[in-house]
């Protein structure tokens, strides 16, 4: 199937046969956050992770 971002389906093949379907693709404008930034977002929860272990560990946080 190719499904366009609204949800609607603008080709499909067959139940259970092999074949090719040929559609329109979908291509976004612009960039995301990671695209634009990198793994910033990733990077920064594991850094929250570990500040909030090391409060644990001092018994500043519960």
């Amino acid at each position: 199937m190719v499904i366009d971002p609204y949800g609607r389906i603008t080709a499909e093949g067959e139940i259970n046969e092999r074949g090719f379907i040929i559609g329109e693709p979908f291509t976004a404008e612009g960039q995301t956050l990671y695209t634009r930034f990198g793994d910033w977002f990733g990077w920064l929860m594991v850094l929250s992770l570990k500040a909030l272990y090391i409060l644990r560990d001092k018994g500043l946080y519960i």
